[in-house]
Parts: structure tokens; sequence; C-alpha cells
């Protein structure tokens, strides 16, 4: 289970969590004077966390519970997409070792 939260109060309408996110959990929409970031489909989340790592104001929190965690660092995921390396395919990114073989 992953739980999704958007500090409204942080977030300044930039939309990178809607343009980053694989599988749209999160659509812009009119909040008071300005667009703000809403969840609209958690339950197809499957907690790659590149909302959490692109967001500029760190104003959403992605926290896994139980089995669904993958374990993916935040910090890999913030290389990841500062350095553009999510379009190539992650060529050129090392492989995480799992400890097995």
């Amino acid at each position: 289970m992953v739980t999704i939260t958007v500090d409204q109060e942080k977030c300044t309408g930039r939309g990178t969590c809607v343009t980053t996110c694989p599988v749209g959990v999160n659509e812009m929409r009119k909040a008071s004077d300005s667009e703000k970031s809403f969840l609209v489909n958690v339950d197809q989340c499957i907690a790659c966390r590149a909302c959490e790592a692109t967001c500029p104001v760190s104003a959403i929190k992605v926290v896994e519970q139980g089995w669904f965690r993958i374990g993916i660092p935040l910090t890999f995921l913030s290389t990841v997409f500062s350095f553009g390396r999510l379009k190539n395919g992650f060529k050129g990114m090392p492989l995480m070792s799992d400890g097995v073989g």
C-alpha cells in the first residue's frame, strides 16, 4: 500500500509531478487563486517516487507500507531525473546490486 500526500501550502503549481508520473496519479486543478497538484489515481501508484524526487519544493511525500516497498533510494531517483537519464533508458547508470549471485 502506498500513501501519498501533497502539501497544498508548499505546492507552487509547476506540475512536475504531473509530467513525470508514468501512471497519472496527480493532476493540476484550480485551488483558490492558482493551480495545485491533486491526487486522482492513488490506486494506480507504482511507488516509483518520481513525483517526490522532482518536486522543486518537496511538497509531495510518498510512504510505502507493507509488502509494497520496492526499495529504490530517493537519491538514485533524484540523480536519474536531474541528469535526464530516464529518457535514454538508464544508459550509463550503474546497476544496483541485489546481493544475489
